[in-house]
Parts: C-alpha cells; sequence; structure tokens
C-alpha cells in the first residue's frame, strides 16, 4: 500500500512537471510568435517612415507632362487669365485614396508603395515627384504626384503614355493604376469635353485641344493653421501673427488635354500661401 501510494504521489509529481513543461513550452512559442510579429510590424513601419531614395536631375526639364514652370508664370489677373474668384470642389484633389498635399508622398508609400523620389529642376523651380504606372495593356497609364517650392505647391499628373522623359525608370508598376482610375470627383481618361465640363464646369481658357481652369480664393486660417504659424513664428506678438496669417489665398490650377476629342491628360495644383 505504501509502495503503491508512492507510486500514485510520483505519478501526480510526474504529471505537474509534464504540464508546467508544456505551459512553458506553449507559453514560450506564442511569445516568441508574437515578438516576430511585432519585429515584422515594426521594420514595415520603419520602411514607410524612412525617407525614399532620391534620383536627382538637377537643371532637368524632359518632365513635358509637369505644368510647374508655367504655373510659377500664370498671371492670376482676371482679365488676362479669366481667374475664377471660387475654389473647385476638394473632390477634384483626391485620387487613388491619397489627396494632394504635405503628406502624400508617405500616403502613397502605404497606399500604393514606396518609390524613389526624383529631384528635378534647380532654386527657382525645383520639384520633387514620385511615380508610379500600370502594366502596358495596350498603354501604360501614369500617376505622378509633384511638390514644389517650399512645400506650398503640391500637384498630380494623370495620363496615358507620351514622349519618354528622364527619371522615368524608377516609376513602380502597381494594379493600382489602370485607365478607369478617377478622381473622387469622377475625372478620368477617357471622357469626352462634355463630360469633363459637366464636373468642372465653364473653363477660364479654351485652347484648342484643352481646357484650363484658374482659380484664387481668399479664404480665412483656422484655429489650427494659427497654432502652425505660431509654433514657426515663435518670437512675433499676437498682433503681427493675426496681421499675416489671418488670411490665405487658395490658388489652384486644372488643365485637360484631349486627343480625338477623349480626355488623355489631367494635370490639378494647389497651392496656398499667406499674402
Amino acid at each position: 500500500m505504501l509502495r503503491s501510494s508512492n507510486q500514485s504521489d510520483r505519478l501526480l509529481i510526474e504529471c505537474r512537471t509534464r504540464c508546467t513543461t508544456f505551459e512553458t513550452t506553449f507559453l514560450s512559442k506564442a511569445v516568441a510568435f508574437n515578438f516576430v510579429l511585432f519585429i515584422l510590424a515594426l521594420l514595415f513601419l520603419v520602411n514607410v517612415a524612412l525617407p525614399a531614395q532620391t534620383a536627382p536631375f538637377t537643371g532637368d526639364d524632359s518632365d513635358w507632362w509637369s505644368t510647374l514652370a508655367m504655373y510659377n508664370h500664370i498671371d492670376f489677373s482676371a482679365p488676362k487669365t479669366h481667374t475664377q474668384n471660387r475654389a473647385p470642389a476638394s473632390s477634384n484633389f483626391e485620387i487613388a485614396g491619397v489627396v494632394a498635399g504635405s503628406d502624400q508622398i508617405q500616403k502613397l508609400a502605404i497606399g500604393i508603395g514606396k518609390t524613389a523620389v526624383v529631384e528635378r529642376g534647380d532654386a527657382a523651380n525645383g520639384r520633387s515627384q514620385v511615380c508610379y504606372t500600370s502594366a502596358r495593356n495596350p498603354h501604360a497609364v501614369h500617376l505622378i504626384f509633384e511638390e514644389a517650392g517650399e512645400g506650398d505647391c503640391y500637384s498630380f499628373y494623370l495620363f496615358d503614355d507620351g514622349p519618354p522623359w528622364k527619371g522615368r525608370d524608377p516609376c513602380v508598376v502597381s494594379p493600382r493604376i489602370s485607365a478607369s482610375l478617377q478622381t473622387a470627383s469622377g475625372l478620368h481618361l477617357g471622357q469626352t469635353i462634355s463630360q469633363v465640363r459637366s464636373i468642372l464646369g465653364e473653363p477660364s481658357t479654351i485652347l484648342h485641344d484643352k481646357l484650363v481652369y484658374v482659380y484664387e480664393v481668399k479664404r480665412r486660417s483656422t484655429a489650427r493653421d494659427l497654432e502652425r504659424a505660431r509654433q514657426a513664428h515663435p518670437k512675433i506678438s499676437d498682433r503681427e501673427l493675426h496681421e499675416s496669417f489671418d488670411f490665405y489665398y487658395f490658388d489652384s490650377y486644372i488643365e485637360a488635354r484631349f486627343v480625338d476629342s477623349m480626355l488623355t491628360y489631367l494635370a490639378v495644383t494647389k497651392s496656398e500661401t499667406y499674402p
């Protein structure tokens, strides 16, 4: 009986030991698995947060699709360019889930994929560009986002093929880019002139195979705008802050080009400047 009791105790001890060993092993594997997931997530976030590689093309103007040079020389006086004193719908500035603005390159890296940032031009018309393209079927569709100046001018371009340009190689092929890609307002390649006008309204200028829209409107700064201005200019007085930053000008430029009366090129630019 005593031996049987000892054997029972021994079996109980062995069972507890095995259970403890099993629990420890299971927990260790679970912790290790979660740690691996954490590391992978961290690597993804770090990869997105790290600056993309840059490809400099200083002094190059082969990017025929960029309207920056022309935009910088637009005379916004209404009698010459028929500037419309209103702002177009904000949905015109959104495409592929990204709104043209200060964080557009970071959002593109997350939503579509990271690509090299092409630095082009000089101090006068320097611009940073990221390019995405579709597979050729039968022609490649390109979506290019652009930032210019001191980060106060943002553009995107959607067009069907076209002449080659320097800095085209870094374009990333993505299934998100296709002929059916459209802005949040419904603009897309292949539309007729009347379809584009039904979305944007009467153009500022009609030039042969293109419609040009030029807008300028004065807006009051939000509380957040003033807070950012205060952070950027901590030494100025409250009076100077309000005199300089209570209002800003919202300028935008939209150009639609057509071949055989079908939209093949769309440029959308916006800029916010203080007087």
